[in-house]
């Protein structure tokens, strides 16, 4: 067993909900692959030592030993940093792609984007530095995405026009004459054009983000929809080849017409998202969204998840009461909170659905993964991932809280404790 320290991270060599605990290194991870051998590579970062850690991974699962630091160049005297991370392939290239904000006794002092080019072991050098104006920046990135030939930031806190919380949206492009450089080519708020609303305070506009062929979708989980506060709504874009811009396209929110449901008061519709492939039909495009405040009968915050095909006007909505879920939805279990898909080689892709707040046969919230079995959702069996906590002393673990899986064809990994 990997020795590592902090969280947990779920194994599964085979992509199912079968497989093993091991522990983790920090708060949060991204399955990556830096070193092109199509097997399974993890990024951890952790706020409370202001580290970023690569562990190698090989056919056989993850090597602790391989573990290594990677030095980030604003943790220096008395600052602190909180970062996410995410690797970028483009041009040839393998990027480690950095986050970083810097705080001096608790107080933001800047925002960056440290940029790593890899060589053929994955091994890291001296990152190239772009500094974001780190007065409207309050915090560390809530989302870091890459893909499509783009890296964007999602910023929930920052501010926009004077408004605290509005978020906003960082978009970072290769420099056409030096691809490893990267720049920053567009910034998306509430009070971009096309955009549905205004910034409007705590919105968190950019909170959840996912990126897929050329497609961008932004949660704004907190956006008022309709005279309901915090009902939330999803902001559709795609790249536009000749402008190399992204463009809105639509915006979804609960009271969109043949959508299921209505936006309330606290929904917060658009918490997570991830885009996937054939779950409501054979090569749909269809995208996922967590929306962990519905409330399910008489359970408040009980929690839901959707599926919108984007090849059509069909939306399904889904809770832990719905046919062949597993579970029963109960009052606060937050169902939704995270979404995320693994992508798989043909078929459908596989669902997974995190309900942080889920209190099993044990007392405290351990939390649950629901997962489907890579069919259709119209055939699919739903299965369920449990915690592995369920007895402790301190059993509030929150399963499900967080997602990040890996893109290779060896093994995956799952970690969903925050």
């Amino acid at each position: 067993m990997n020795d590592f320290e902090g969280g947990q991270l779920f194994v599964s060599l085979d992509r199912s909900a079968s497989g093993a605990w091991l522990k983790d290194i920090g708060d949060r991870l991204r399955g990556v692959d830096l070193n092109n051998d199509v097997c399974a590579d993890a990024v951890v970062t952790d706020d409370t030592s202001g580290t970023v850690r690569i562990v190698l991974g090989g056919p056989d699962g993850l090597d602790a030993s391989t573990a290594v630091a990677v030095d980030l160049p604003q943790a220096t005297g008395e600052r602190t940093v909180h970062a996410r991370a995410t690797d970028f392939h483009h041009d040839g290239l393998t990027q480690l792609v950095v986050a970083v904000t810097a705080f001096e006794w608790g107080e933001p002092v800047g925002t960056f984007v440290d940029v790593y080019t890899l060589d053929a072991t994955g091994a890291v050098g001296t990152p190239s530095v772009v500094e974001l104006p780190g007065t409207a920046i309050e915090d560390a990135p809530n989302a870091i995405v890459a893909g499509s030939g783009d890296v964007v930031l999602g910023f929930a806190d920052e501010v926009v026009t004077k408004v605290r919380g509005a978020g906003a949206v960082h978009v970072f492009t290769p420099v056409a004459t030096d691809p490893a450089t990267l720049e920053e080519t567009a910034r998306l708020t509430q009070a971009s054009a096309g955009i549905p609303g205004s910034p409007e305070r705590n919105a968190r506009f950019g909170m959840a983000l996912a990126l897929r062929d050329g497609r961008l979708a932004v949660g704004n989980p907190r956006a008022t929809v309709n005279g309901a506060q915090r009902a939330g709504r999803v902001h559709l874009l795609e790249w536009n080849a000749q402008t190399r811009r992204f463009t809105m396209t639509r915006s979804l929110n609960q009271d969109t017409p043949a959508f299921p449901g209505t936006s309330e008061t606290g929904d917060q519709f658009g918490s997570s998202v991830a885009f996937a492939r054939g779950l409501t039909a054979a090569g749909s495009v269809d995208l996922v969204i967590g929306t962990p405040g519905e409330t399910v009968g008489s359970a408040s915050h009980a929690g839901a998840f959707s599926v919108a095909s984007l090849s059509g006007a069909r939306y399904r909505t889904f809770t832990q009461d719905s046919p062949g879920v597993p579970g029963k939805a109960e009052t606060g279990d937050a169902t939704g909170r995270a979404v995320d898909v693994l992508q798989q080689p043909s078929g459908a892709d596989l669902l997974l659905v995190g309900s942080p707040d889920e209190e099993e046969s044990c007392d405290g919230l351990v939390g649950a993964v629901t997962t489907t079995d890579g069919r259709p959702l119209a055939t699919t069996a739903w299965h369920r991932i449990a915690s592995p906590h369920c007895g402790d002393e301190d059993s509030d673990w929150f399963l499900g809280w967080g997602s990040d899986f890996s893109a290779g064809q060896h093994p995956r990994f799952y970690r969903w404790v925050s």
